[in-house]
């Protein structure tokens, strides 16, 4: 069983799969406090995820450690921690798989 404290501690610090339940870790937490719901469309395409929500992506990413791919895992949960991953509000750039940021003054 795996402890809060244990996924947000990555030891070692280096080791990918480590650093990829860290992210989960951090995405099962923002789902959990109301911060993100696990409908919201996600695009990861370009990091080789193919869920379309929330939701799908916390099963596919717990899947991918289990797995052994650690690496795409990491990359999935982490682009949507960072909010790049995100469908709502803009279209996705295919190339980077991030939102465009918009232009002009705030």
């Amino acid at each position: 069983m795996l402890l809060t404290c244990d996924g947000m501690d990555a030891d070692p610090p280096s080791d990918k799969c480590e650093k990829a339940t860290k992210q989960l870790t951090t995405l099962i937490l923002n789902v959990c406090s109301g911060r993100l719901m696990d409908g919201c469309p996600v695009d990861l395409s370009v990091q080789g995820c193919s869920s379309g929500s929330v939701g799908e992506a916390l099963d596919e990413i717990a899947a991918l450690i289990l797995g052994g791919d650690c690496n795409t895992a990491n990359s999935c949960a982490a682009t949507i921690n960072e909010g790049d991953g995100l469908a709502t509000g803009g279209v996705m750039d295919e190339g980077t798989g991030r939102r465009p940021e918009a232009a002009g003054p705030r």
